[in-house]
């Protein structure tokens, strides 16, 4: 089964110097054992989901308070891996999907 990350456009407010958030959305038909965002040269891990069972919904604090492009990793329960990059200045939400 191939599994993917899809991403939802951000609606709501512009950023401010609060901290940002993440969400994630598990559609798929397994679980989520645990997903990373990192900035695009992967050197820190600036927030972390574990154990998102499908239909749930996860909303990760980030260690940012501006937006900017990311590397999301998610690792599902049968152990396969799939990444992707967003633009959290545009996107804020990610849905996990078969």
């Amino acid at each position: 089964m191939k599994l993917a990350l899809a991403f939802a456009l951000l609606t709501g407010p512009a950023f401010g110097g609060d901290k940002l958030t993440i969400d994630f959305q598990n559609t798929s038909t397994q679980k989520v054992s645990i997903i990373g965002v990192y900035p695009e040269a992967i050197d820190d891990n600036l927030g972390s989901a574990f154990e998102i069972p499908p239909g749930e919904t996860r909303t990760v604090d980030l260690s940012l308070t501006r937006c900017m492009r990311v590397e999301i990793g998610a690792r599902f329960a049968d152990g396969e891996e799939v990444w992707g990059r967003t633009d959290l200045c545009k996107n804020r939400t990610i849905i996990l999907h078969d």
